[in-house]
C-alpha cells in the first residue's frame, strides 16, 4: 500500500513538472524570446518601424496604409492667399490628398540581425485653381473667371531595403540600430496635369519616387514597462546624389517619442508624437514650368511639421496559425514652417495589418 502511495506521488510529481514545462513553452512563445518586442506583445503604434528584431526563421509580413491631406496655403507659419500667389505663378493649389500602399516583409537572420523590404504603390491628387483677373494669367481667359485644374499621378513608389541590428535586447529594453538604402524604383517623369496642361510634366511632390539613391540610417529605443510600453526613434535620410533630372530632394531627419497601454488581451491605446525636418531641394527639373504654380518651383520645398497621433491596436488573436493584429492612428499637425509657399498639412491616417509567422 505504501509502495502504490509513493508511485502515486511519483506520477503526480512528473505531472506537475510537465505541466510547468509547457507553460513555461507556451509563455516564452508568446514572446518569441526574453528581448521580443513582437506578435500581440508589440503594442507601438502604426507609424513606428524598426523598433524590434525577429527570432530566427520567423517572418512578419505587414500591409500599411498611409492617407494624407494638405489644403491651403503657407509661407513660414503663416497663411499666404491665392492673390498674393497669383502675383507669381500661373496657379493657386489648393488641395492635395496622397494615399499610400506599402507591403512590408521582415525576416529574422538570426537572433541579432533582422532583414526588411519595403515596396511602394502611391496615388496623388492635387487641385489648383486659375483666377482670371490674375497677373500671370493665361492668354485669353476670360476675366473675373476661375478656371480649375488638377494634377493626378499613380504608380510604384521607391523600394526600401533595411538591416536591423540588435544592441541591447533583454525583457525590458530594446535598443535598435537600423541601416537602409532607398533605391529608386519609382518614377521622376509623370505627366499628371489635366486640360490644357497635359502634356507637361508633373510637380516634383507629385512624383513617385526621387530618382536617386539614398541612405536611411536610424535607432530605436523601446522601454518595456510594468504598466505600459514607450519609445522614442531617430531617422534620417541622407540623399548625397542628383537624379537624371537635374535635381535631389534635400535630407530629411525625424524624430519619434511613443507611449502605449495594454488593457488587456484585445485592446491597447497609444500616443505618438512626430517632428520631420526636410531639406530644400538642389538643382531644378528643366520640363516642370516653376512659373505654373507654387510646388513646381525647387525653391518652395524643406521646412519642418510635427504632429500628434492617438492610436488603437486591436489583437485578434490567430488566423490560419499566424499571428495578427491592427493598428490604427488618426494624426493632426501641431507645428508647421515651411520653407517657401508650401500646403499646408490637414491629417494623416496610418492603418497597419501586421501577421507573424
Amino acid at each position: 500500500m505504501l509502495s502504490d502511495y509513493r508511485k502515486h506521488k511519483r506520477l503526480k510529481t512528473v505531472l506537475a513538472i510537465l505541466f510547468a514545462m509547457k507553460l513555461f513553452s507556451a509563455e516564452a512563445q508568446s514572446c518569441c524570446n526574453p528581448g521580443c518586442s513582437c506578435g500581440q506583445n508589440d503594442i507601438a503604434p502604426a507609424g513606428i518601424m524598426n523598433d524590434h528584431l525577429h527570432d530566427k526563421g520567423e517572418w512578419m509580413v505587414s500591409y500599411r496604409y498611409m492617407h494624407t491631406d494638405m489644403q491651403s496655403n503657407i509661407v513660414g507659419a503663416q497663411s499666404v492667399s491665392d492673390g498674393d500667389i497669383f502675383n507669381s505663378y500661373l496657379m493657386s493649389q489648393g488641395k492635395m490628398t496622397m494615399d499610400m500602399h506599402m507591403l512590408m516583409v521582415m525576416y529574422g537572420l538570426n537572433a541579432k540581425i533582422t532583414l526588411m523590404a519595403m515596396p511602394s504603390y502611391t496615388t496623388s491628387v492635387m487641385l489648383m485653381k486659375m483666377y482670371g483677373n490674375a497677373p500671370m494669367q493665361m492668354p485669353d481667359m476670360a476675366p473675373n473667371t476661375v478656371m480649375p485644374n488638377s494634377q493626378t499621378v499613380s504608380g510604384l513608389g521607391d523600394t526600401k531595403l533595411y538591416a536591423l541590428c540588435g544592441i541591447v535586447r533583454t525583457s525590458h529594453i530594446n535598443l535598435v540600430a537600423s541601416a537602409g538604402l532607398s533605391l529608386p524604383t519609382g518614377s521622376i517623369n509623370e505627366k499628371g496635369f489635366t486640360g490644357i496642361n497635359s502634356n507637361l510634366r508633373a510637380d516634383y511632390i507629385m512624383q513617385t519616387g526621387t530618382g536617386t539613391v539614398d541612405f536611411l540610417p536610424g535607432i530605436s529605443l523601446l522601454m518595456h514597462e510594468t504598466a505600459f510600453n514607450w519609445g522614442v526613434q531617430a531617422f534620417g535620410t541622407i540623399r548625397p546624389f542628383y537624379n537624371n533630372n537635374g535635381y535631389r530632394f534635400g535630407n530629411q531627419g525625424a524624430m519619434e517619442l511613443w507611449a502605449a497601454k495594454k488593457w488587456n488581451s484585445f485592446i491597447s491605446n497609444s500616443v505618438r508624437i512626430e517632428a520631420i525636418s526636410d531639406g530644400q531641394i538642389s538643382g531644378h527639373d528643366k520640363n516642370i514650368p516653376s512659373i505654373m504654380e507654387p510646388s513646381a518651383d525647387a525653391s518652395n520645398y524643406g521646412g519642418f511639421k510635427s504632429y500628434f497621433y492617438p492610436g488603437i491596436n486591436f489583437y485578434p488573436g490567430t488566423l490560419f496559425s499566424t499571428t495578427f493584429k491592427i493598428r490604427i492612428e488618426y494624426g493632426l499637425p501641431v507645428y508647421q514652417y515651411a520653407g517657401g509657399i508650401q500646403m499646408a498639412a490637414k491629417s494623416n491616417i496610418l492603418a497597419d495589418f501586421d501577421f507573424i509567422f
